[in-house]
């Protein structure tokens, strides 16, 4: 197995990834993945697939956030 940056052309693969590992939530996670990824910049986030005979078999993104924490705001990277 290997693990690589998301290509543009693995949208699609990515996507169903979502729908399968999810079940009634699938279309919920895969919208909010395709939202997010929009958000990705190379200084603030990150989006990896784990490749299988040259299939997109995972996905895991960081994201940029803030943190609400007393008297200011931290930021983060989630990470789902």
């Amino acid at each position: 197995m290997d693990l690589r940056e998301e290509l543009p052309s693995d949208r699609q693969a990515v996507r169903d990834v979502h729908l399968q590992a999810f079940g009634d939530y699938g279309l919920v996670v895969a919208d909010l993945v395709d939202t997010l990824r929009d958000t990705i910049t190379p200084e603030d986030g990150l989006s990896l697939v784990p490749e299988h005979d040259r299939q997109v078999v995972g996905h895991v993104m960081f994201t940029r956030s803030l943190l609400d924490a007393p008297r200011l705001l931290v930021e983060v990277q989630v990470l789902a």
